[in-house]
């Protein structure tokens, strides 16, 4: 779980600060730097991967410019590019996990700080076809008792419990490298620092991140690190391709939804087929899962009546079928791009895989309507921290990205993050820079230093052609749910109701 970002020098990224719950919701016109702080999440988890010239080629293909220009990942101010970018993520790790020999691994502390910064070195590096260079990458871990904070968001003591563990161990830092030669390593079963390889390695021409190596030794080794490495790993940017999910799959694909959401029928098919632990029949089982996944998409999209994934021997090949309220059958082929956007939502959240999910803009081709149902699959498949992390409450967390009024209005008050451009005037140059702020009054309230979020910037954005209004209450929602940013009185003080037609 990503409990805080800190990035600076990565595309408009500059000084930005964001902490996230586990559901968060980041608004904003196009251009603010919500797709942005999505790369730099995806550049994270791709580095604890890949070395750092394919992290970073993927970023810069995934935005649409040359596989070769790196250079285009560094903040820029006119022609003048910067020549390092930093990160610094805080994040809750499984206190269990299995390691790549399938042994079991425990973690002697959950809440880590995670430090990476890169220089951009072009041809000017030891190695001209690695333009990066690690100049500090640190795993710490981090006490809130001793820092007295926390996540920040609400949380149960059942959950707490369950989620962080704090070893009695005096540890400052689980590994450090620092002027980009020099590893430091403080192992977890001795108490006393001590330098394993210390100089020995030179990790200026290193041609990866220290977490993503399984060949540094007992660095590589250490449970934090291994358990780090996979959470990364699991952080995920959605953007489903319809085309992508009307394909078959074949029986040996992946059974986990992909970025792009292929194989969702290969993943609804081994969890339904998941042999099951409490007695029940497996026939009955597997129609309970396709049952649980076609009341979700028919809360979306309305004209849904049962679902299934059929395996054909002879063809080797999963093929998903929806049947609608009239009894006709649709294959996924059939299917419209919105039914199959959230169908791979409703899949996912059958998975119960731990991570974080970023998704852009879901509410895409959905009815303005639906938007409350669509906002509560989104919860729901983020974890509940009013109870315990175990099965059935995966360390899960989402991250969405939208533009619509509707989608800000209805979503719980201190889940909202507003992204906007502001003028920042550095060495006498102005230029713009994303800028992340929560409502006031919530735990997103920014230090006293910064400048928060002011309800004139909210108003403006939830009324861009200046109609102040609200939509009528919803009768049939939950008294006891979360207060959501409309239902706020500073808010509802400065907008009026909608006229009531029926009176």
């Amino acid at each position: 779980m990503l409990t805080r970002l800190k990035v600076n020098g990565f595309k408009n990224l500059v000084d930005v600060d964001v902490r996230f719950g586990p559901f968060t919701c980041i608004a904003g016109v196009s251009g603010s730097g919500k797709s942005n702080l999505f790369d730099a999440i995806r550049f994270l988890a791709l580095l604890a991967e890949k070395p750092l010239i394919d992290a970073a080629r993927e970023i810069v293909r995934g935005s649409g410019g040359r596989s070769a220009d790196i250079r285009s990942l560094f903040h820029r101010v006119g022609d003048e590019y910067a020549q390092e970018m930093s990160f610094e993520a805080e994040m809750i790790i499984p206190a269990e996990g299995i390691d790549d020999l399938h042994r079991l691994i425990r973690a002697t502390w959950t809440y880590l700080r995670y430090d990476l910064r890169l220089l951009y070195m072009g041809n000017a590096g030891l190695w001209p076809s690695e333009p990066l260079q690690i100049l500090h990458e640190e795993l710490s871990p981090i006490s809130p008792a001793a820092a007295g904070v926390g996540p920040g968001f609400s949380y149960g003591s059942h959950w707490w419990e369950s989620a962080i563990r704090v070893s009695n161990l005096r540890r400052s830092t689980i590994f450090d490298i620092r002027d980009g030669a020099a590893i430091t390593w403080q192992p977890g079963s001795d108490p006393d620092w001590a330098a394993v390889e210390h100089g020995r390695l030179d990790m200026r021409a290193f041609p990866r991140t220290v977490l993503s190596s399984n060949s540094i030794g007992s660095i590589a080794s250490e449970p934090e690190v291994m358990l780090a490495r996979q959470e990364m790993r699991s952080w995920r940017v959605l953007h489903v391709n319809p085309e992508a999910m009307r394909t078959p799959d074949d029986v040996t694909a992946p059974t986990t939804v992909a970025s792009d959401g292929a194989h969702v029928a290969a993943t609804l098919y081994s969890i339904a087929h998941e042999p099951p632990t409490d007695g029940r029949d497996p026939y009955e089982a597997e129609t309970a899962v396709y049952a649980r996944v076609a009341n979700r998409i028919w809360r979306l999209v309305g004209d849904v009546r049962d679902l299934t994934v059929e395996r054909d021997d002879k063809r080797e090949e999963y093929t998903l079928y929806v049947t609608d309220r009239n009894g006709t059958r649709h294959s996924a082929r059939a299917l419209s791009d919105g039914t199959l956007r959230f169908l791979a939502l409703a899949v996912i959240e059958e998975e119960q895989k731990p991570g974080v999910l970023c998704i852009e803009e879901p509410e895409n081709g959905l009815h303005p309507g639906r938007i409350e149902s669509l906002l509560k699959l989104l919860q729901a498949i983020a974890m509940d921290t009013n109870y315990p992390i175990e099965e059935g409450n995966p360390l899960r967390q989402v991250i969405v990205s939208t533009h619509s009024p509707s989608v800000v209005m209805r979503v719980p008050a201190d889940s909202l993050v507003v992204a906007e451009l502001r003028d920042t005037v550095r060495d006498g140059r102005h230029f713009n820079r994303a800028h992340f702020s929560g409502l006031a009054n919530t735990w997103r309230d920014p230090v006293p230093s910064r400048k928060g979020l002011g309800l004139g910037t909210l108003l403006t954005y939830l009324n861009p052609e200046g109609y102040r209004s609200l939509p009528r209450p919803d009768p049939d929602r939950d008294p006891n749910a979360e207060p959501r940013v409309m239902d706020r009185s500073d808010i509802r003080d400065l907008l009026t109701p909608l006229p009531d037609l029926d009176g």
